[in-house]
């Protein structure tokens, strides 16, 4: 069964990931970023670093939608 989480970095929401678990929907997304499995340090089971960022994951209430950061007009 899979959820919807929100992915944080700092204050800022960056991503909205389905997955089975919040660490799984961290992983995911950097990996799919780009990152290796190695270099991704687990901190929690919704809370992991890279390069010193921490990210997190938080259910998503499903009430909102992720804005993009680039408008085209």
């Amino acid at each position: 069964m899979t959820e919807t989480y929100e992915i944080w970095l700092g204050p800022n929401r960056i991503a909205v990931w389905e997955a089975g678990s919040p660490l799984l929907a961290l992983v995911e997304y950097l990996r799919g970023e780009g990152v290796g499995d190695v270099d991704i340090v687990r901190l929690g089971q919704h809370e992991v670093s890279w390069r010193g960022a921490v990210y997190k994951a938080v259910a998503s209430d499903g009430n909102r939608t992720l804005q993009s950061a680039h408008h085209s007009d």
